[in-house]
């Protein structure tokens, strides 16, 4: 196991923190499908762009996102205001690639582990995917909340859907822990059902 140690502050730090938030999260949580519409498929090729809003105690900010997700592999582009902060994510399972622009990769093959030590908590990496296609992660249990559901001690809603072409993805979603919140607001979703 190689794991990169690296103490992250400030902006970075944040959108390390989202990033790996939303990627790699059941009863059916948003508006029931019907003929005309039916939810994303998560393991479809598929990308999103949007707004995410953290919060960790007094500390706040917002990060624009791009994420394209393919097989067994999420890329997230991760921006501040104006395009200030770039930041590249590559997830393929547990491994981790991160590109702050500045030509040093930083690697890990154990995202979960790797994360806790930046952190001081545990984020789902595995289960992030499924939670931003409205679902919750299948190799885990949980349980339905009102517009939601708690797993592996993350409170995840959904207070908006949207509708094109005959295909439903999540429009905000909002994942919780005591002292800490994500918040992605998704501002489109192309998805590739042909694979």
């Amino acid at each position: 196991m190689r794991v990169f140690r690296h103490t992250l502050r400030g902006r970075d730090g944040w959108l390390l923190l989202g990033s790996l938030l939303l990627v790699t999260a059941c009863a059916p949580l948003p508006p029931k499908e019907t003929a005309a519409t039916q939810a994303v498929d998560c393991d479809a090729v598929w990308r999103l762009r949007g707004r995410i809003a953290l919060r960790r105690g007094n500390e706040s900010e917002t990060i624009m996102l791009e994420w394209q997700h393919r097989a067994a592999q999420d890329k997230l582009k991760f921006s501040g205001p104006l395009g200030q902060g770039i930041l590249n994510l590559t997830v393929t399972g547990q491994h981790v690639v991160v590109d702050r622009g500045d030509g040093k990769l930083e690697f890990s093959d154990a995202a979960d582990q790797w994360l806790q030590t930046q952190f001081g908590f545990d984020l789902p990496v595995a289960a992030l995917r499924y939670w931003a296609c409205g679902l919750p992660y299948p190799r885990w249990s949980h349980h339905a909340v009102d517009q939601g559901f708690v797993q592996n001690d993350w409170l995840v809603t959904y207070a908006k859907f949207n509708e094109r072409e005959g295909w439903r993805w999540p429009g905000l979603i909002a994942a919780m822990q005591p002292g800490l919140s994500v918040k992605l607001a998704i501002d489109d979703w192309v998805v590739d059902h042909e694979r």
